[in-house]
């Protein structure tokens, strides 16, 4: 947190493309041991066995954003990391977003944001990338530092990430969790408490800790914050349905998949669920019966809700590093596991 003058400075921008970043020849091994994976046909891009729709307007941006990494040196201030670690991470998540996975972090709100960005923004995925990695910042969606004092903590920059991060995630956990850090660094209250030095550690399995879950844990409020000033949403509207059933949230979903805005990227659906009923829901279980409290647990950007006929609907959600399906599930048993849905305008 700073201090304000008189005469404020407008923050200077952090993020400066250089020439030699987009001079459309590929050149440095990890991207090119990236690209060389990939396959484009009939409107469908396939990736390590994994495929996306992607159009030939697509491939033009994602090779933008590509340019922009394609350093084969780039100086960074995060000392347990290396270039060639984050570029090949960051090259990975551009080319198939679905591969980010928090491992057993609380970072979920984050991470679901960066997935949304590398997705539909991928020059504005990899700019961030390079802003946390080179300049020690998180950089809004203009390319200008995000807050008051956008600087990483040394604490931070020296923390090694957890054993449960796979390689082809680095690149997402570093910036994620530098997210988190600014994000409570900006908040008064969360500050005073000690909440701003968030590592990034474990917080569920065999290494869990209780505190990494209070400072990585992100609110409505906070994942809003994130999809206007780093995605750069227009506007976001935030639907509750804590406790009580409610057809909106769903029925927007459903609206939004079938006119086709979610895949186009025109609007971004976030939403908080209760994890342990959605596995349920994906094993073809009654959730809307099953045994147990909901609680409001984890963040996941939702890809398409279907409405089947008959109360069912086919619900699929980025989650762990995966595009997570529940093919038949009742309507009420999926408005039981949702709590929040947020629906970012993207233009």
């Amino acid at each position: 947190m700073g201090c304000g003058s008189s005469t404020a400075k407008p923050p200077r921008i952090v993020v400066v493309t250089d020439a030699s970043q987009t001079d459309s020849k590929l050149s440095d091994d990890d991207i090119l041991t990236v690209v060389r994976g990939v396959q484009f046909r009939a409107g469908e891009l396939s990736y390590n066995g994994r495929s996306r729709p992607m159009t030939s307007e697509g491939l033009a941006v994602m090779k933008k954003a590509l340019d922009l990494l394609d350093l084969t040196e780039c100086p960074g201030k995060w000392m347990s990391l290396s270039w060639d670690n984050i570029q090949l991470s960051a090259a990975t998540t551009i080319v198939m977003p679905s591969t980010i996975h928090q491992g057993d972090t609380a970072s979920c709100g984050a991470v679901t944001v960066l997935e949304a960005m590398a997705y539909f923004r991928p020059e504005t995925y990899a700019k961030l990338v390079l802003a946390v990695w080179t300049h020690a910042m998180v950089a809004d969606v203009n390319g200008r530092p995000w807050g008051d004092t956008a600087d990483i903590k040394p604490d931070l920059l020296a923390a090694t990430p957890p054993t449960t991060i796979e390689g082809a995630s680095l690149a997402d956990c570093m910036v994620s969790t530098a997210m988190i850090a600014e994000l409570k660094d900006q908040d008064a209250v969360r500050d005073l408490l000690g909440q701003d030095d968030y590592l990034g550690q474990s917080c569920y399995g065999p290494n869990g800790s209780a505190v990494e879950m209070a400072k990585g844990v992100t609110y409505a409020w906070d994942v809003k914050k994130m999809m206007v000033q780093l995605l750069g949403c227009k506007s976001v509207d935030r639907d509750m349905s804590y406790w009580m059933f409610s057809d909106g949230p769903i029925d927007k979903m459903v609206k939004h998949t079938a006119s086709g805005a979610i895949e186009r990227g025109e609007v971004v659906c976030i939403a908080l669920i209760t994890n342990w009923l959605w596995r349920k829901a994906m094993a073809g279980e009654d959730v809307e019966k099953a045994d147990g409290f909901a609680f409001c647990e984890h963040w996941v950007r939702v890809r398409s809700v279907v409405d089947l006929g008959g109360g069912l609907l086919e619900v699929k959600v980025f989650s762990f590093g995966e595009v997570q399906v529940a093919s038949s599930v009742s309507r009420a048993g999926f408005g039981r596991l949702l709590f929040e849905s947020l629906f970012g305008v993207l233009e």
